[in-house]
């Protein structure tokens, strides 16, 4: 049995409740107060917020602590919480700038590999078109007309430009004037010749074209042919396509962002474009942005950062770049906001703690009001409060004060088991040592309780018992739930009774051991009862035999004429007293079926090879069904050894019994089967003395005889239902661990 703890301490069930008397209690110690030491020291430590449920701590000071309302101390809290906080704020001011700078160089650096991505993506789509266009059916039978128009059509609205250049780098298509327009060779033959060369696309640097007369950029693919170059297709691009580009970006106000080609000049620039087109960039800049890191120059006294991402798909660079006042205004402005920012939330926490704390003083006012109501033993009710917290505890106290008059109840009651109980409950502790002594202990024992509770609880064991309240706690203690035993106690005064005891252990509500719990019972009288029944039962086999003697002397002398009927009639006898032997045994109470099988066929089981072997489960039946079956197993036996198998040398018989299901619930069913006797050859033609007593005594039974030519069987089937005093077999199921197999030997 587990036991719970009330106000602190252990309700030990039987161990303390209504005891007579039990060990000293220790005092009920005062709440400890725990002192709270700060972070800052001021002139006294920091506030102390102390809660006592159920009493009211004064006014004044413990300690150095001074004890204040509960809005003074939010108010306080708060402060302790914000200005630490603003410290670290400050302290993180400090770093804020150089942080941020390294933020908005990063962003400068993410936004030059945006832009050199958005570029690459598409150089990467128009050289996409020229591997379409060179595989074209036009271009590769050389219908250079038909190809004009078919790119024509492919770029139409777009701007784009389309040639293509033979070996000798004449041009031989120009989308941008007329097929048939005579042309001249290309305006870019440094890039035409590395296309000669590396058999790859090329992307040109910014020039001038001779048939449009304005800066361009030239995209080159080669249109192969058994591994030559046969042709070089152009995409010819203008600054402003690249310009569009960069504008589309939608970078911050001041942002500006420029596409450099390999001879450092300015191929588009998202200000002032016009102005910068083809112009070259200053060598000691442009020494600098081939260095991925960002970096600072003066520019007509203004100071500007630069970040610069290579292209994959062209020799370019695309640069970003922005002015370091614009930088830097984002720091100044989140510097000035840290510092307003922290001055209202200092005013503002301080407003936020007085409002708090009126707003949770009256909720915890009645939460204290309902923990003194418990105290004192008086009803509880709840607490509305818009907080849920406070609603949650009011909750608990009330059904913590509901489960305490429950308790209180159930206390009383064991309380009046335990003094009212003629049996002796003992509570000891871990040590052994006895904790609690009822009225019964005091009676059966002879110790007051002054005298008992402190000692161990070994005095109650006599001395030959040796260490058995160990032993009975070592298994408690290895989780038995608890231990009943039939053992020996002594009294004061020395004498030593037999006693029935049950030892449980007493646990907390987490199932931690507390202490044990002893339930003694005095069992003299009981056993007083079953020595003088066993006497009596002893006695009346004794007469019974006797009689048995009388009348086997009786019989003698009645038979002399006729030897082979008193034998008959003397066997018959012994049977009868050996089934009053197992019925005996057990107390009248009834016959073990394997039992009365054994006692009745005892000479046929001796020796080395046994004529006759047992075979089946425990089976009880009632004393009015156990003697007749005995006689029947005697008659079997007797005409086996006159007429059957046990007549002849090496003639065997096998006795079996089980249980078997019926409509009616089951049956015992016993099988008699002779072997190795005389051939078997006429069927007796009336029925003999073991076929009358079945009928006569076991009513109720089928017979089954068969006179097979090797061997006699008989079947018998007893009906199972019933108790044994009312007449009716029980058994074992055969699936029972103490179902045993009886044979030759057993």
């Amino acid at each position: 049995m587990r036991y719970r703890t009330v106000n602190g301490r252990a309700i030990c069930g039987v161990l303390a409740i209504g005891a007579t008397y039990s060990a000293p209690r220790a005092p009920c110690r005062q709440p400890q107060v725990v002192r709270f030491s700060g972070v800052a020291q001021m002139p006294k430590r920091l506030v102390a917020l102390l809660a006592k449920l159920g009493g009211r701590v004064p006014a004044g000071w413990i300690g150095s602590v001074p004890i204040l309302p509960l809005n003074v101390s939010l108010v306080l809290l708060a402060l302790a919480v914000v200005f630490p906080a603003l410290l670290f704020s400050a302290y993180l001011l400090t770093r804020f700038a150089g942080q941020d700078r390294e933020q908005y160089e990063q962003r400068l650096r993410y936004a030059g590999q945006d832009l050199a991505q958005s570029i690459d993506r598409d150089l990467e789509g128009i050289k996409t078109t020229l591997r379409t266009l060179a595989v074209s059916r036009p271009l590769g039978s050389g219908d250079f007309a038909d190809f004009h128009r078919l790119a024509n059509e492919a770029l139409a609205g777009s701007g784009l430009i389309i040639l293509v250049l033979d070996r000798t780098l004449q041009q031989v298509v120009n989308t941008s004037v007329p097929f048939g327009t005579p042309l001249p060779k290309t305006d870019d033959p440094a890039t035409a010749s590395r296309v000669l060369k590396t058999k790859q696309p090329q992307v040109s640097d910014l020039f001038v074209g001779h048939v449009m007369g304005r800066p361009a950029l030239n995209v080159h693919m080669p249109m192969m042919r058994n591994g030559e170059v046969r042709y070089i297709l152009i995409m010819s691009l203008t600054p402003e396509r690249v310009l569009g580009i960069l504008q589309a970006l939608q970078l911050p106000k001041g942002w500006i962002t420029t596409l450099i080609d390999s001879n450092g000049k300015v191929i588009a620039r998202s200000e002032l474009h016009e102005k910068f087109v083809n112009t070259p960039l200053p060598a000691e800049i442009l020494a600098r942005w081939h260095d991925p890191a960002v970096f600072a120059t003066k520019n007509e006294g203004t100071t500007v950062l630069h970040t610069a991402a290579p292209l994959r798909q062209a020799d370019w660079i695309a640069a970003v770049t922005v002015p370091m006042a614009l930088a830097e205004a984002s720091t100044r402005g989140s510097v000035q906001v840290a510092l307003v920012s922290g001055f209202g939330l200092l005013l503002l926490s301080a407003a936020v703690a007085v409002v708090a704390g009126r707003f949770l003083a009256a909720p915890i006012t009645s939460l204290t009001e309902a923990a003194r109501a418990i105290g004192e033993g008086s009803p509880v009710k709840t607490v509305a409060s818009p907080i849920k917290e406070v609603n949650e505890v009011s909750e608990a106290l009330y059904f913590a004060s509901v489960e305490l008059e429950d308790r209180a109840f159930t206390d009383a009651r064991l309380a009046a088991i335990v003094r009212s109980s003629q049996d002796a409950i003992v509570g000891f502790g871990l040590d052994l040592r006895i904790q609690s002594w009822n009225a019964g202990a005091e009676r059966i024992f002879g110790y007051a309780p002054q005298e008992a509770v402190g000692q161990l609880y070994s005095m109650l064991i006599p001395p030959e018992r040796g260490d058995e309240a160990n032993q009975v706690t070592s298994r408690i203690r290895a989780g038995e739930p608890l231990v009943s035993l039939e053992t020996e106690r002594v009294r004061k005064d020395g004498t030593i009774f037999p006693a029935h005891v049950t030892i449980s252990p007493v646990l907390s509500p987490s199932g931690k051991l507390l202490a044990f719990s002893a339930l003694l019972i005095d069992i003299s009288a009981r056993k007083a009862m079953e020595k003088q029944r066993d006497l009596l039962s002893r006695e009346l086999l004794h007469r019974v035999k006797n009689s048995f003697a009388v009348i086997q002397s009786i019989a003698g002398h009645t038979f002399k004429s006729d030897r082979e009927d008193f034998q008959i009639f003397q066997g018959r006898l012994h049977a009868l007293a050996a089934a009053h032997d197992v019925l005996t045994q057990n107390n009248w109470q009834g016959g073990e079926l394997g039992a009365l099988a054994r006692s009745q066929l005892a000479s046929y089981l001796a020796g080395p090879v046994p004529a006759v072997t047992l075979s089946g489960p425990v089976v009880m039946l009632p004393r009015e069904m156990a003697v007749p079956m005995g006689l029947v197993l005697h008659e079997l036996a007797t005409n086996a050894a006159k007429y059957g198998a046990l007549s002849w040398q090496g003639g065997s018989v096998e006795v079996t019994w089980s249980i078997e299901p019926v409509a009616a619930g089951n049956q015992v069913r016993l099988r008699w089967r002779e072997r190795g006797g005389p051939p078997v050859s006429d069927v007796p033609k009336q029925e003999g003395f073991g076929t009358m007593l079945i009928e006569q005594s076991l009513p109720e039974a089928e017979v089954e005889r068969q006179f097979e030519r090797d061997g006699f069987i008989c079947a018998i089937k007893l009906p199972l239902h019933g108790t044994p005093e009312r007449g009716g077999p029980t058994a074992l199921p055969p699936d029972q661990p103490e179902q045993r197999l009886f044979n030759a030997r057993s």
